[in-house]
């Protein structure tokens, strides 16, 4: 039998996490009134708000994103500037629809997410009618 003595305690000192109060991420503030505008195909703008009370130093935001068909981990994009309300997010599927939530972010910590809201790219439909409006005429025979 080989004894090499390794589970004798090390000469090294050791050391203990200590726990950090959460309290930062509480203090940032959490987007609201989230709205997703349809731009093409592949791409839409997604505008939000924050509190007024929260105005304060923090550096901007998280927005994740995922089709509704998936379940895989969201794509994320940050949108640096606490004064952004909107972003436009590109490389999306036609007529896909996809589900977004947003969170603020400081240097420490991020914010609870927001509500997630589903929102859809056009389609060849939607591009196509909406510069082709279609007009029916509707008569009515006595």
């Amino acid at each position: 039998v080989y004894s090499n003595n390794d589970n004798r305690q090390s000469p090294i000192r050791r050391f203990h996490l200590r726990r950090i109060k959460q309290n930062n991420k509480s203090s940032l503030p959490i987007p609201t009134e989230i709205h997703i505008e349809p731009l093409s195909e592949t791409e839409v703008k997604i505008k939000w708000s924050v509190p007024e009370s929260s105005y304060q130093n923090f550096g901007g935001f998280y927005i994740s994103y995922r089709p509704t068909t998936s379940a895989d981990d969201y794509l994320v994009v940050s949108c640096e500037g606490a004064q952004k309300r909107q972003y436009t997010i590109r490389f999306l599927e036609p007529g896909m629809i996809y589900e977004f939530k947003i969170q603020s972010f400081s240097s420490m910590a991020a914010s609870e997410f927001s509500s997630i809201i589903t929102g859809r790219t056009l389609s060849k439909i939607d591009l196509f009618l909406h510069h082709n409006p279609i007009v029916v005429l509707i008569f009515i025979h006595f």
